[in-house]
């Protein structure tokens, strides 16, 4: 939220977005093909760029500066998540 209590956009929302959208391949609308060129426009300085956006700012100055990094990091995971009857599952890349 801004501090007019409005919905602000989540720039590390649409980043990660396009993180995933670069890697498929196949037809995809106008709106995932501007997230896929986001990214790879912002790739080399996503942690930089995370941490000077509102949400960035917002978890730093609760000390959660570590997380930001964290959570921008690229291809770092060997795994994936999957839902199987209420439970995540470890599903291997």
């Amino acid at each position: 939220m801004w501090p007019s209590g409005s919905l602000r956009p989540a720039l590390e929302d649409w980043l990660g977005a396009g993180a995933i959208l670069s890697q498929l391949q196949g037809s995809v609308s106008p709106e995932a093909q501007v997230a896929s060129a986001a990214f790879r426009h912002a790739e080399t300085d996503v942690e930089w760029l995370i941490k000077q956006c509102g949400s960035g700012q917002e978890l730093i100055a609760r000390g959660f500066e570590e997380n930001v990094g964290l959570a921008s990091a690229l291809n770092i995971s060997d795994c994936v998540p999957r839902l199987v009857n209420r439970a995540y599952e470890r599903v291997e890349l």
